[in-house]
């Protein structure tokens, strides 16, 4: 992914690249009981080429309706099965549940203006995990990212398949 980026950049001033927190992240992702060893992700080696050009915005949400997938036990590997579910809990350390019980409505909060010191510096430092999907994902958010769009609450999108069904 970090050399597709880097191949555009050679060829354009900037670029905008949307795509998962785990894979824009300047942090290494696991996702345990999955995933235990440390993966170094795109946003960490374009971190390293581009510095302080680069921005990443993660995003968060504080609760809703999930379009997830489970695995096909029965099915040939990588087939899944997609199921709707309520996010009834946020991580305790999740930067998703600090921003939804600080009450702000959907907003853009950039991360490099929380202070140093003092009672909200001490809150954020706290954070250990960001939410992905329903499952809490081990990360330093204020390393990781540089701002957060964070949304009340999701809902699943509409999906083509839907509509092939009725």
């Amino acid at each position: 992914m970090a050399e597709n980026v880097e191949w555009i950049l050679r060829r354009h001033e900037r670029i905008v690249v949307v795509a998962a927190n785990g894979h824009l992240q300047r942090w290494p992702f696991t996702a345990p009981p999955i995933i235990n060893d440390p993966l170094t992700m795109a946003g960490e080696h374009l971190a390293a080429e581009l510095g302080d050009q680069m921005v990443v915005i993660a995003g968060s949400f504080g609760g809703g309706e999930l379009f997830l997938h489970r695995p096909r036990l029965e099915g040939p590997p990588g087939h899944t099965d997609t199921y709707v579910e309520e996010l009834r809990e946020l991580a305790p350390a999740s930067l998703d549940r600090l921003l939804a019980a600080a009450g702000l409505p959907d907003c853009l909060l950039d991360l490099r203006t929380v202070p140093s010191s003092g009672q909200v510096a001490d809150r954020f430092a706290a954070l250990t995990s960001i939410m992905t999907g329903g499952q809490e994902t081990p990360v330093d958010p204020m390393a990781a990212f540089d701002a957060v769009v964070h949304v009340a609450a999701v809902t699943p999108w509409h999906h083509l398949l839907d509509e092939v069904r009725r």
